[in-house]
């Protein structure tokens, strides 16, 4: 008989019908909230019966996780709970974790491969596409007929005892087996791929004897073969075990239900082949390694993996896991527990993966023969590498006293080679690795005895701080204290003196590492020697050096600007010699060639001509000395309020003062006036402004030279409206003196500024409504702000119109020197009145007085600047109500 075999979809159960699988330690009872961390343990197997189903990754806020888990699905149970008279299941799909109600799964006990051919018994037999038969859905597409089946899976869930079975049409489907019954077990050969007529033979004791005899005949001599593979585990139930490989007469002595049950591995020995088939010789291991067993045909067997490992280290990762006598199979025994080894350093002999999962063959090193020695096998999910992590040289210090250093990261096989008392001195240490084992998290660390970093051991990570220890990018410095110890690393109590100080005096002294510890920062140094070349020195404390920068000036020049001024023989610092007079080079051009700075001051390397023409080394001067240093550092734009001229006879400046600057103007002519301050610069003289006065630039002075003041006020000439005729052009007058005040359209007379007013004969935003020479018979309307100031952009565009800004805002324009126009009434009239403002008046100074705030206002309507009200102070709280109720119509030029 021939037999169509289906490939089988899906996990084999971890629990075989009635054995008990692999446990590891017991997981305390849960809560909604806890942590799990031994996942390993499963309790049994479950199916889904949604798709879908919503996960939870706790039962505390019951948090969801999106995982897309189809309907049939199989998982892992690990876990029961029950809350609000809910049954939820902790389970496992692919590597995923989390929270499910029960409801949407089928428990299931029970699931196996079998080899049977079964008939159905019962008409009303129900088909499902699942093992259950409560509200599972039926398989509507599966055809019954009155044949036999071939079954391959056996499922025993929560719901009874099913069988998987095909149809004609290769449907699948699940029928319980009350409604069958079973019509043979025989075990049969498949037909091979190329179709080979092979007889098939009943592998049982009940062969006829005249069948029995005529196979004999058929028989061949038996012919030794190549093993395949190695190891494996038995993947046919109740086929039997021969005394030798199969023939007619050969006598099985067993089955191989227990060893297909479980699961265990089988080591294949021999292999031969007879005119019957190809059987192979079984050992299996009871725990002192494998032994015979018997024969079996070799399409019962699927190979294993049981290999050998390169040598590898690692440590239990779970307590109280059992520790079993060979990969973990239900004939397996355990032979102690993980919980009192957490400490050893394992070496791993072998890797065997079996239908429960990986094991590792573990080795435990025994400190009497010092050796290893085989101690069992273990799932590798209870255990973890041993591995060491590099570190890109970090340095450090200890901070405790009389811990253990030890030949490797700690485990029971480490030595301990020293104590941390012997090194918690102060020094700086490198650690280069890490590793982590079950006693904690170890550094390796090395210790400088002065001829370089040597390796010491491995040191417990809370033993160490973090200490400083950097490369230095070629400083260079010089000798300032006498009589310094120059020590062999950075000082603590176990370094040695091997210089002094005294010995580099006024020599360039090169740093190259930086160190800090509890002693304070120390630095490496070198001096030069006979050569010339930078030789080593040791470590010396930084108190002990002056900063000192040298570098190459390409071909600059200067000139001696201070007299009787040493020359020295090379950047000063105590003991150098000095080798001239700076008046020697008076009125000549200097070449520099090098810049020294030690400390804050700056020294050059100066060169004059000889009597032949040709440049010779001087020697060094501080620079300070010399137009060397005569340069503009910083130079930017103010936005800064204005300032009084508050020193008598300061000189103003054609530009910042440097050798050369010229001056222009003498502060005197304007002691106490408001200055705009317009720019800054810093040279090596010092910080200066350059300031203006009615918009004229006047030049810089020194900072030194200016004051803040309470009171700015922007000086200007009085422009009249009425003098000249204009007896509606007030927005023209007043334009043209704000716009003077700032120093612009100098090349504009009043006349041409009042005759080029835009007009319109409606819209005050597009000019005055009325001519500005006519009266009350031709005018309409002032010119509003968003004219004036469109009309005022065609001579400054620092023109804005401000209308609504707030009292602050003015003042903030007035103190930093910007006129502003504001519309109202003439005489400031209608004081406190809602109306329409028909004149535009000026504001040009505000003061802060010990009473109160105040502007200075300016109208233009009045034949002179000395008739009442034409410039006058008013409080800033009325000028600020007057605003109000003229409409707050404001513009400024800047």
């Amino acid at each position: 008989m021939k037999i169509k075999k289906f490939a089988v979809i899906g996990l084999l159960a971890t629990m075989v019908l009635g054995v008990t699988a692999e446990t590891a330690t017991v997981v305390s009872a849960m809560t909604t909230d806890s942590v799990y961390n031994e996942k390993e343990v499963e309790k049994y197997q479950v199916l889904s019966k949604v798709e879908q189903p919503v996960f939870f990754e706790n039962l505390a806020d019951y948090t969801p996780i999106t995982m897309a888990i189809p309907a049939g699905s199989e998982a892992g149970v690990y876990q029961e709970q029950k809350v609000a008279d809910i049954d939820y299941l902790y389970v496992n799909i692919d590597d995923q974790w989390g929270w499910v109600e029960a409801s949407d799964f089928t428990t299931i006990l029970d699931k196996v491969p079998i080899d049977e051919k079964i008939s159905i018994i019962n008409e009303d037999a129900t088909i499902y596409k699942e093992p259950e038969s409560n509200s599972q859905e039926l398989q509507q597409n599966f055809k019954v007929s009155n044949g036999t089946y071939d079954v391959l899976i056996k499922g025993v869930t929560s719901f009874g005892e099913f069988y998987q079975i095909y149809d004609e049409a290769q449907v699948e489907g699940w029928i319980n087996s009350n409604d069958v019954e079973i019509v043979s077990t025989d075990e049969t050969d498949v037909q091979d791929e190329n179709e080979a007529d092979l007889s098939i033979v009943d592998e049982t004791n009940e062969v006829a004897e005249t069948q029995e005899n005529e196979n004999f005949k058929k028989s061949s001599a038996v012919t030794q073969s190549q093993i395949l593979f190695e190891y494996g585990i038995v993947s046919k139930n109740q086929w039997d075990i021969w005394e030798k490989p199969y023939e007619a007469g050969v006598q099985s002595i067993g089955k191989s239900n227990v060893y297909f049950a479980s699961g265990e591995i089988i080591k294949i020995s021999s292999r031969v082949q007879t005119s019957i088939g190809t059987y192979v010789l079984i050992q299996t291991d009871e725990g002192k390694g494998f032994e015979d067993l018997g024969w079996i045909n070799e399409n019962g067997i699927q190979s294993a993996i049981y290999n050998d490992t390169t040598e590898v280290y690692q440590q239990f990762s779970k307590t109280n896991w059992d520790i079993w006598n060979t990969p973990y199979s239900t004939r397996s025994k355990s032979v102690g527990k993980t919980t009192n080894l957490m400490n050893e350093k394992l070496l791993i002999k072998k890797v065997s993966i079996t239908k429960y999962g990986q094991y590792n063959n573990i080795w435990v090193f025994n400190q009497n023969t010092k050796t290893y020695e085989d101690f069992g096998w273990v799932n590798k999910n209870g255990l973890k590498d041993l591995s060491e992590n590099v570190i890109d040289n970090q340095y450090v210090t200890l901070k405790v006293d009389n811990w253990d250093i030890w030949d490797s990261p700690y485990t029971t096989q480490s030595r301990s080679v020293a104590k941390t008392n012997a090194y918690k001195t102060g020094e700086i240490l490198l650690i280069t690795r890490s590793a982590t084992t079950n006693a904690g998290s170890y550094y390796r660390i090395w210790s400088d005895d002065g001829s370089g970093y040597k390796a010491i051991g491995w040191v417990r990570f809370t033993a160490v701080q973090a200490a400083d220890y950097k490369v230095i990018p070629n400083e260079y410095k010089r000798i300032s204290k006498a009589n310094w110890t120059i020590w062999d690393t950075p000082y603590s109590r176990k370094s040695s003196a091997v210089g002094n100080t005294n010995n580099f005096r006024a020599q360039t002294i090169l740093l190259t590492r930086r160190a800090t510890t509890i002693y304070g920062t120390y630095v490496k140094v070198w001096a030069r020697d006979a050569s010339g070349s930078f030789k080593e020195l040791g470590w010396l404390n930084e108190d002990g050096l002056t900063s000192y920068d040298e570098k190459v000036v390409p071909n600059a020049y200067t000139t001696i600007t201070k007299t009787n001024w040493d020359v020295w023989e090379q950047p000063f610092t105590t003991g150098v010699k000095s080798v001239g007079k700076s008046q020697n080079y008076s009125n000549q051009t200097l070449l520099v060639t090098r810049e020294a700075r030690v400390g804050n001051t700056l020294y050059l390397r100066i060169w004059s001509r000889d009597s032949d023409g040709k440049f010779v080394i001087r020697g060094w001067i501080n620079a300070n000395g010399t137009s060397y240093n005569d340069q503009v550092f910083i130079e930017r734009t103010l936005n800064e309020n204005m300032q009084v001229v508050s020193k008598r006879n300061w000189t103003i400046w054609d530009k910042p003062y440097v050798t050369g600057a010229k001056q222009k103007l003498n502060s005197t002519s304007y002691l106490n006036k408001n200055v705009v301050l317009k720019k800054e610069a810093v040279t090596n003289y010092g910080t200066y402004i350059l300031i203006s006065y009615q918009g004229k630039d006047l030049g810089w002075i020194n900072k030194d030279g200016l004051s803040s003041t309470n009171k700015y006020i922007l000086d200007s000439a009085y422009y009249s409206q009425t003098t000249i005729g204009a007896w509606s052009g007030c927005a023209a007058v007043s334009l043209f003196t704000a716009l003077r005040m700032k120093g612009y359209a100098t090349n504009v007379s009043l006349t041409q500024m009042i005759n080029n007013l835009p007009l319109h004969a409606s819209n005050t935003d597009l000019g005055q409504i009325g001519t500005p020479w006519g009266g009350s018979a031709t005018f309409r309307a002032v010119i509003s702000p968003v004219g004036l100031t469109n009309y005022a952009k065609n001579y400054t565009s620092t023109a804005a119109n401000i209308s609504n800004a707030s009292i602050d805002a003015v003042q903030k324009e007035i103190m930093l020197g910007n006129p502003v126009l504001f519309w109202g009434k003439w005489n400031m009239g209608y004081s406190g009145v809602n109306m329409t403002p028909t004149h535009v008046l000026i504001i040009r100074g505000y003061e802060k007085t010990s009473v109160g705030e105040v502007f200075l206002v300016q109208d233009v309507g009045f034949d002179s600047a000395n008739a009442n009200g034409a410039v006058r102070w008013v409080s800033k709280t009325h000028l600020n109500n007057y605003l109000n109720t003229k409409q707050r119509k404001m513009m400024v030029i800047r």
